[in-house]
């Protein structure tokens, strides 16, 4: 659904989606041996299912020239409903879920079974909100002063059960308190054309723009 309201300075857009997913391949890291490096091998993980809405909106009020105010907003559920033979990790014993494909010299198992977990970097929750103000100056110059912020809830960053594979939330912060710009003024350029030539297309303004920006991450 993509609307425009009140005379065209609110937009709105919401979409949903659902996908039930087969013949899924993910990588998955293993080591060859105690003190080897791990290398990452694919793995067919089989099936998986993702659902979920994505929400925005924005916001040109006709009364303050110049600004925008902007959000949106994402809720993502997704899990691998059937995730085999994927490798365990070091140190990982049977009561810890590595239950899976024996070593035939050391019957040592050597794989685990991770269905249910949720999909790779995929948090259940994100959410961006800002707004942006562009003010002219004289002599064809701006400034803009500009805030956006993201959210995302917490993820899993590699397949397995560890808490140290989990990304905690955060929030993300991106202040831009100056940013001038300059835009040169129209002019058109004559081609040679026949004896008295004529007048083209206008070329395009330039835009000369220098900004100053910090960011910083909470969580």
């Amino acid at each position: 659904m993509k609307t425009r309201l009140f005379d065209r300075q609110v937009t709105v857009d919401l979409a949903g989606y659902y996908y039930d997913v087969t013949g899924l391949q993910v990588g998955a890291n293993e080591a060859d041996g105690p003190g080897d490096l791990p290398v990452t091998r694919t793995v067919n993980a089989g099936a998986g299912r993702i659902y979920g809405a994505d929400f925005e909106i924005s916001w040109w009020p006709r009364d303050i020239d110049g600004l925008n105010l902007h959000a949106a907003v994402a809720w993502n559920k997704s899990k691998f409903t059937e995730l085999d033979t994927v490798p365990c990790y070091g140190g990982q014993t049977i009561a810890l879920g590595c239950t899976e494909s024996p070593n035939p010299v050391t019957g040592f198992f050597t794989a685990q079974n991770l269905n249910g977990i949720p999909f790779l970097r995929a948090p259940e929750w994100q959410a961006t909100f800002g707004a942006v103000y562009e003010m002219p100056l004289p002599g064809g110059w701006s400034l803009t002063l500009s805030n956006d912020n993201h959210y995302s809830s917490r993820y899993l960053t590699a397949l397995g059960r560890r808490a140290d594979f989990i990304q905690d939330d955060y929030l993300q912060v991106d202040l831009r308190p100056a940013q001038s710009s300059y835009r040169t003024p129209k002019r058109r350029r004559r081609e040679p054309i026949g004896p008295s030539g004529r007048i083209s297309d206008p070329i395009m303004p330039a835009i000369i723009s220098t900004s100053c920006a910090r960011w910083a991450t909470f969580g």
